[in-house]
């Protein structure tokens, strides 16, 4: 499995796509193992099997994006409570082409990213920092894992953020 391209070199801050098998944060890998498991030899895992009870300690740090138009949008259906302190409001209902990542730039590059889970749908790690945003996360883990409705499309992607300020870790 080839990661997305990253949108910026790897020495900079900034979102990083990487392989979902290089998670550091043992609850991130906890919750691939659950997807993996759920996959089992589908293509996808289907939406309707989560079972939030099996991810409980990560509740605060999840997230799901509904795919809308087959990737021309996409919309913030659930975030946790530490990812919403991570983005300064409720992103809950938000669609991403409506969300204010400091730039346009940004902004499309967080639709390539989705739009790559989308197309691929595989699992993929993303690592880096949060410099747009008001609050003072120096750096994230995340794990971004396709959902499906069918079994073979990608509908939702579902996951988790570990965020780590000069305060500590946020939430999981």
């Amino acid at each position: 499995m080839t990661p997305p391209k990253p949108d910026r070199p790897k020495n900079t801050p900034g979102p990083h796509p990487d392989h979902a098998a290089n998670l550091v944060n043992p609850k991130l890998r906890g919750l691939l193992d659950y997807w993996t498991t759920l996959k089992g030899t589908a293509r996808l895992p289907l939406r309707s099997a989560l079972a939030p009870a099996a991810f409980k300690q990560l509740l605060p740090n999840v997230f799901l994006i509904e795919v809308l138009d087959g990737g021309a949008d996409f919309s913030h259906r659930l975030a946790g409570e530490a990812v919403i302190a991570a983005h300064s409001y409720d992103i809950v209902h938000t669609r991403v082409s409506e969300v204010d990542y400091g730039s346009a730039e940004r902004g499309q590059g967080v639709m390539r990213f989705y739009r790559s889970i989308v197309k691929r749908g595989e699992a993929v790690r993303l690592t880096g920092h949060f410099e747009y945003l008001v609050q003072d996360f120096l750096e994230f883990e995340s794990i971004y894992l396709p959902l499906s409705r069918d079994g073979e499309r990608v509908d939702f992607i579902f996951g988790a953020s570990i965020f780590r300020s000069r305060m500590g870790t946020v939430g999981a």
